[in-house]
């Protein structure tokens, strides 16, 4: 028969840092990624597709804005550098997705049916500092996407800019 004794229970069975929580590392933080209190902002653009509300074929989708619930295009403010940072697509079908930036195409893909791709990375030619370093003017961005497929698409789409006050 084996001994029998009181232990004080500590803890909840697996490793608590909680006092060590500013020493843990999670992956490296690029530069550009890093917070910046008070002089970064993320804008996010956003379309979803419902079954009862599906992308029609053949249609183009100007992605909204969270905050105001409003279409592109956006306007981006003079003062601020504006960086395209990031893209996501999970849709049932084939898109092409179209970023202009005043009112030039600088960027065009058709990413693969039922894929899913997230690009959170500094895109080196979507920033308004390539063509106006100084920030002294607005600058119109416009995210769209075409049901490219013979069928409606469900799902979602969304992408972000960073405004970065010059």
């Amino acid at each position: 028969m084996a001994e029998t004794f009181p232990v004080v229970a500590r803890g909840i069975g697996r490793p608590d840092y909680a006092r060590e929580i500013d020493k843990i590392k999670r992956g490296e933080t690029y530069p550009q990624f890093e917070p910046r209190p008070d002089s970064e902002k993320y804008k996010i653009f956003v379309g979803v597709f419902l079954p009862t509300a599906p992308l029609a074929i053949g249609a183009t989708f100007h992605l909204i804005d969270i905050e105001t619930n409003l279409a592109t295009p956006y306007d981006s403010p003079a003062g601020f550098i504006a960086d395209f940072r990031e893209w996501f697509f999970a849709l049932d079908g084939k898109v092409g997705f179209l970023m202009d930036l005043d009112g030039i195409m600088q960027f065009y893909m058709v990413p693969d049916s039922l894929a899913t791709v997230h690009e959170y990375e500094q895109i080196v030619w979507g920033k308004s500092s390539l063509f106006d370093p100084n920030a002294l003017s607005a600058h119109t961005w416009d995210f769209s996407i075409k049901n490219l497929d013979d069928h409606v698409i469900t799902g979602a789409v969304h992408t972000a800019l960073a405004l970065v006050v010059k």
